[in-house]
């Protein structure tokens, strides 16, 4: 896991991020100018961003769903698959900002996931990793493990503040009110089904921002090392110093994707537009 650029894509990374053309429209990846700008330094990272960032680096054709990640670990005794899910995936309802406010059910799962529950809902006795945007400005995730009960908090901040701790409790109390209905739903055994008895830990083994304006950048990073690994990156994998070669890196991998969308696209058009294709009346 690198964020390293040559001399050429260190170029192509700024200019993207600064707006210079030429590049293909950003609207065919779901970003606007806004999610680009919070590549910059000291700006926080969007909630677009961050998730076409992972979708690159985890080769992940959508993150708006539940998504099956198999881990590449070096030691193959040891590959497992994860159940990635990200913030952009919010099947219950509550109000972050509200310490009185209890969990409500929100609008039922895509039917595309439930699809595949039916087809293996022990999908849901896989670890999980939870992506969450706090109040819309703080980012973190969660790993559940449903077989040990525990939720592991990984978050670079070390002090996040009272109403960021209030907001992140209740985001996790509320995901695992939704998950435990889930697994009662497709008949799967209890476990534990009051989320207040499961183990919560706060990761303190990785590394963490020394300034306001990084959380996404931490989260993101730590988030693919886990993807990929299966564990987190120890405390010293990345500082505050790096973070601008990080944010060059991500920009990269976002320009990466919109080219390839843009190819893609051109091909079916030329493809739909074809002259044999028009003469023998295809459609």
């Amino acid at each position: 896991m690198t964020w390293k650029l040559s001399e050429v894509q260190e170029s192509e990374a700024n200019d993207f991020v600064l707006g210079i053309p030429p590049h293909a429209d950003i609207s065919l990846i779901g970003l606007v100018k806004t999610d680009i700008d919070s590549l910059k330094n000291d700006v926080w990272l969007s909630m677009m961003a961050f998730h076409t960032f992972i979708s690159a680096v985890l080769k992940l054709k959508t993150v708006q769903i539940p998504t099956v990640i198999k881990v590449f670990q070096s030691d193959p005794a040891k590959t497992e698959t994860l159940l990635f899910i990200s913030s952009l995936f919010q099947p219950f309802d509550y109000d972050q900002s509200d310490p009185n406010e209890v969990q409500t059910l929100g609008p039922p799962a895509p039917p595309v996931f439930e699809q595949i529950l039916q087809n293996d809902p022990n999908i849901l006795n896989m670890r999980i990793v939870k992506t969450m945007n706090l109040l819309e400005v703080h980012w973190c995730f969660v790993v559940i493990d449903p077989t040990k009960r525990t939720v592991e908090i990984v978050d670079s901040l070390t002090d996040p503040g009272q109403t960021i701790m209030c907001a992140r409790s209740k985001a996790i109390h509320s995901f695992l009110v939704w998950y435990l209905e889930m697994r009662d739903k497709y008949k799967l055994k209890d476990i534990l089904p009051d989320p207040t008895q499961w183990h919560q830990v706060i990761r303190n083994d990785i590394p963490v921002q020394s300034d306001d304006t990084s959380c996404g950048v931490y989260a993101a990073y730590n988030l693919w090392y886990f993807c990929t690994t299966g564990d987190l990156p120890p405390s010293n994998s990345w500082n505050r110093s790096d973070i601008s070669s990080m944010r060059r890196f991500m920009a990269f991998r976002i320009l990466e994707k919109l080219k390839v969308e843009h190819s893609e696209k051109k091909a079916r058009w030329q493809g739909v537009l074809d002259p044999e294709r028009l003469r023998c009346g295809a459609h």
